[in-house]
């Protein structure tokens, strides 16, 4: 469920009355209560003297601004100051925030904007350590600074989730604790490649990123990955082969590792169980780290789109299925992207004429395209070699 945006809300009735919400325990209360922006949880404690301090226990704290109503980076402060003090002591379960950080309070400064475009309203700089127990945390339309998504001082995080925003400044994301990433639609540093460590995510997605693809340290733990380059990332390739590319570009990418390893992605990936890995074709970063392709012990799902299809050239696809040991199934879609596939095929894996450059639990291939044109054909003789072929059945 996405955060709070501009508009008003109100307690939602139950049984068809407002009135009946009154049957409700606290704790369902201060969970609805966890859900509205904080200025209108406050208001509640009007309503009767069983709500007067309900709020103080929401389970979420939402501070921002409407469209309508406006409030400077001053006023803001001011009021998570009166806030926070008030609810120290209560645990807090959050959704669209920034964080300013505070030794006294020992806690996080929670915030949220209209959307991208009013980043200027809520540049923050973190002037402490960010010690409380968050356990999910969602920043949105927010500009952040270097050390703001440094998690180290908050053990008890496990969702992470960043919106819309810029994180131009940013050089790491580091959380011991992190169980699921998710980055969508948010500049990243144009320099130099953001580091992500995050040794126990167990799901990570990252979307529609700008300027460079960031850094995935080792995940151990990772279950399930899904990760898109388009046209809005900066990693584009002006050459023709990913193995002996030497354009600008590709040189460039290469000086951008800080000496430590030249895997941008799949690497970290590597211990991944299901992928899902979608690229738009001139971006170079997928067949750049197939050069120190990693081996992909525990894959047992994989879902590629026709990046890795490049007809008369299939290294790229033949690469991560050599080294996928442990596949069962695979699925490849080749049409252009946001179109739904009017063609499926289920392709059939020889028991006796296996191939043993591919794994030897593979046994469902899934085809999808729009239309079976040329390019698929090749896409299927390329695969016949492998001795999977499809099925009539």
């Amino acid at each position: 469920m996405r955060p709070w945006k501009s508009g008003k809300r109100a307690v939602p009735p139950v049984g068809g009355s407002g009135a009946n919400i009154d049957v409700l325990p606290d704790t369902v209360l201060e969970h609805i209560l966890g859900f509205l922006p904080s200025t209108e949880a406050v208001q509640t404690s009007v309503l009767a003297r069983r709500w007067r301090h309900l709020w103080k226990s929401a389970t979420g704290l939402h501070v921002g601004y409407y469209e309508s109503e406006p409030m400077s980076v001053e006023e803001l402060r001011s009021l998570m100051n009166h806030l926070l003090l008030l609810t120290a002591k209560a645990r807090l379960l959050t959704r669209a925030t920034s964080h300013l950080g505070t030794s006294q309070v020992r806690t996080t400064y929670l915030m949220s904007t209209s959307g991208f475009g009013r980043l200027s309203r809520a540049e923050l700089e973190c002037s402490g350590s960010v010690q409380l127990a968050i356990i999910q945390l969602e920043l949105d339309g927010l500009r952040l600074h270097d050390n703001l998504l440094n998690f180290s001082s908050c053990p008890a995080l496990e969702h992470l989730e960043i919106h819309c925003c810029d994180l131009s400044s940013v050089k790491k994301i580091v959380s011991e604790s992190l169980k699921h990433l998710f980055i969508d639609d948010t500049v990243c540093c144009s320099d130099s490649r953001i580091r992500i460590y995050t040794p126990k995510l167990i799901s990570l997605r990252l979307q529609y990123l700008r300027e460079r693809t960031p850094m995935l340290e080792r995940m151990p733990s990772l279950v399930e990955a899904f990760v898109r380059i388009d046209e809005e990332c900066t990693d584009c390739c002006n050459g023709a082969s990913y193995e002996s590319c030497d354009c600008e570009s590709c040189e460039n990418s290469d000086n951008m590792a800080d000496g430590r390893s030249n895997c941008v992605l799949l690497k970290g990936m590597s211990e991944a169980k299901n992928l899902t890995l979608i690229s738009e074709p001139k971006m170079f970063i997928f067949k750049r780290d197939l050069r120190w392709c990693p081996t992909f012990r525990k894959l047992k799902t994989l879902l590629l789109n026709d990046y890795w299809c490049v007809p008369d050239d299939f290294r790229a696809l033949a690469c991560i299925l050599e080294h996928s040991p442990a596949l069962e199934k695979l699925t490849l879609q080749i049409l252009p992207q946001g179109l739904n596939p009017k063609v499926e095929m289920k392709l059939r894996v020889s028991p006796t004429k296996r191939s043993a450059a591919i794994s030897e639990h593979l046994k469902e291939v899934e085809l999808k395209c729009e239309v079976v044109d040329g390019r698929v054909l090749k896409v299927l003789k390329f695969l016949s070699a492998f001795n999977i072929y499809f099925s009539f059945e």
